[in-house]
């Protein structure tokens, strides 16, 4: 990935003591996912390339109040309410952005990891690699986990680059280091890229915030869509029949989405749709939000926005990766059908009626013609 440097982040895994946590999973673990490995991997992946400067107290008062601006906009333009609102704002570094994603994705991944040990064990079964692979799976897990979300620290700007409602509501983090580099690619004036991007994540939460059944909604999807997971046991056997070769694991661990060779299950397919349909509402609203309340209160608005979304374009390994774990779209076209279709509808009065409750949700056909949902729903 662009900003990481390859030696650097060799030297600083090499710093890891990885065999040691090898014979500790092979002694058994106490859970499916070994935080530990985890956190050690996504901190030395995060530092690899970080130079910028820290935060000052006049950088951390700029975004509290871009955020308290942006609360006022966003509820001013939605009327959504009533809110806790944004209560706790921080600039992180990326090792802090790092740990704090992977706390929040623990249940999630947890549930995921549980799920794909007890698949690789019954479809491996009896052979060599059986006891192997299920006695290494938390460390292999908490690598995969640790890689990807370590990578990601590097293109993540704030708490909303995945759709997924953190537990404690109110708290916005942003990254820093991502942050001044974003703005100075663009070359806008950094109190407008800030007040942006503090809109985005603003709109996001309070949307989240003021609709009951939109965070239970979700997570019920993403909990279904990785029940339904499948492994590939035979490509899973193959892949790791001799982990004692430092530098097999070496590869291994430089292509995080080769740890554990997910399948596509049809109940999956069926899930994909209905979290498809609920991420392109959600972030056709937040698009739609970010418009009405963001033009009138950044002169670059529509440079900035144009830029977000050539960087959105580039996906890399580790967020296909996150797609294939959580069933997330994450790319430029989930976020122009929602664009499209919330514009349309919202033109005809029925926006209103889009989050009244799940049922009122689009489905595929519906998102590609807003009449199709404005006929079954109408307008408010």
């Amino acid at each position: 990935m662009e900003g990481i440097d390859n030696s650097e982040l060799t030297r600083r895994l090499l710093q890891i003591p990885l065999f040691r946590e090898i014979n500790n999973a092979l002694r058994g673990q106490s859970g499916p996912v070994d935080w530990k490995i985890a956190a050690e991997i996504s901190e030395a992946v995060a530092a690899s390339g970080t130079r910028s400067s820290k935060p000052s107290a006049g950088d951390i008062e700029e975004f509290q109040q871009a955020c308290r601006i942006a609360e006022l906009a966003v509820v001013g333009h939605t009327g959504l309410g009533p809110v806790q609102g944004v209560t706790d704002v921080r600039l992180l570094w990326r090792s802090q952005w790092s740990q704090v994603n992977l706390d929040a994705l623990k249940p999630l991944v947890e549930r995921l990891a549980s799920k794909l040990r007890d698949n690789a064990g019954a479809g491996i079964g009896a052979g060599p690699a059986g006891p192997l692979v299920g006695a290494i799976s938390p460390f292999l897990m908490g690598s995969q986990v640790g890689l990807v979300v370590g990578y990601l620290s590097h293109k993540g700007l704030g708490m909303w680059d995945l759709c997924l409602p953190r537990t404690k509501a109110g708290r916005l983090y942003f990254n820093y280091p991502n942050v001044l580099e974003v703005e100075q690619d663009l070359q806008v004036p950094p109190r407008e890229f800030r007040m942006w991007l503090a809109i985005h994540e603003v709109a996001h939460e309070i949307h989240f915030q003021a609709v009951s059944w939109m965070h239970p909604y979700l997570i019920g999807l993403v909990e279904q869509y990785m029940d339904a997971a499948e492994i590939d046991s035979s490509q899973l056997a193959s892949r790791f029949g001799n982990l004692s070769d430092p530098s097999e694991l070496s590869t291994i661990l430089q292509r995080p989405e080769d740890l554990f060779p997910l399948l596509r299950s049809p109940a999956q397919e069926v899930l994909v749709e209905r979290i498809l349909c609920f991420t392109s509402a959600a972030e056709g609203y937040g698009d739609w939000v970010l418009r009405k309340a963001g033009s009138g209160l950044t002169e670059s608005f529509d440079k900035i926005s144009e830029g977000m979304t050539r960087r959105r374009a580039e996906r890399s390994s580790p967020e296909r990766m996150m797609e294939k774990m959580f069933g997330l779209d994450l790319g430029n076209e989930q976020q122009r059908r929602g664009q499209r279709f919330v514009s349309a509808i919202a033109s005809a009065g029925g926006l209103e009626r889009l989050w009244v409750k799940p049922e009122n949700l689009p489905d595929l056909g519906e998102l590609a013609q807003p009449d199709r949902w404005l006929s079954r729903v109408g307008t408010a």
